[in-house]
């Protein structure tokens, strides 16, 4: 519940006390909060407002806005869940290398959608990959819609820019001819590795999950369970990405 208390400034020796108006709130986290006015108008005018943006889930802390984009993003970062460590270092590399450089220091409420469209343009014109470009967004983009779930800022400056298209690559595809020759080529000891691959479509890190017994020469099947993936020098195991039909991953 809101409420209005009058209350003074300090007398000076030239001017007499000046009234002013305070309107005492809660915030829908139950945070006490206060706002100062000239008048009792701009008071009930904004007792009402803040009541209102309460009552109906609009309220934004007028005080979350100040929170500078370093330090949300970092505890943005800390509530992903369920990333593989490849995935991990990969967000972290683009975030040090393209986000953090230009936003870590800007208030989330000052960042503006016209500084988020030069940005973007900054980096074309560098002549980075439209798919970094796109990820560094990606990035800069969950972190602010997630400023705007937790009331902090009322929209996403981020939410509506234009991004370059990705380049469509044709793939590429071994022959059976090809893939002999490549295994006649190579250390007899990645024959067996290169042969399960080209022959199953399995990716890298799913066949260097294999394991003996998930073999069975009988049935002729291979049980895919564990995917091994590498992040700088160590490597760490997990479960596989679940397929679509047609083979793609969901």
């Amino acid at each position: 519940m809101a409420s209005i208390r009058k209350t003074a400034t300090k007398k000076t020796e030239k001017k007499k006390a000046q009234p002013r108006y305070v309107v005492d709130y809660r915030d829908p986290r139950g945070k006490s909060k206060e706002k100062w006015f000239k008048t009792k108008a701009e008071a009930e005018r904004f007792r009402a407002k803040v009541k209102a943006d309460i009552d109906q889930g609009r309220y934004i802390d007028p005080n979350g806005g100040r929170t500078r984009l370093g330090e949300w993003i970092e505890k943005h970062e800390a509530t992903k869940t369920h990333r593989r460590p490849s995935t991990e270092a990969r967000d972290r590399s683009v975030l040090d290398t393209h986000v953090l450089p230009v936003f870590a220091e800007m208030q989330i409420a000052r960042i503006e959608t016209i500084r988020v469209r030069a940005w973007v343009a900054d980096m074309n014109a560098a002549g980075y990959a439209p798919d970094t470009v796109r990820k560094a967004h990606r990035l800069l983009n969950s972190a602010l819609e997630a400023a705007v779930e937790d009331r902090l800022i009322a929209r996403n400056p981020a939410a509506r820019v234009d991004l370059p298209q990705q380049r469509k690559q044709e793939m590429r595809f071994l022959t059976v001819e090809e893939v002999d020759a490549l295994v006649e080529a190579i250390d007899p000891r990645y024959r067996a590795m290169t042969l399960t691959v080209a022959h199953t479509g399995l990716r890298f890190g799913e066949a260097a999950g294999l394991r003996l017994d998930r073999l069975n020469l009988l049935k002729r099947t291979l049980r895919v369970d564990q995917t091994v993936t590498r992040s700088g020098v160590s490597c760490s195991t997990g479960s596989p990405r679940r397929r679509r039909p047609g083979g793609r991953f969901a």
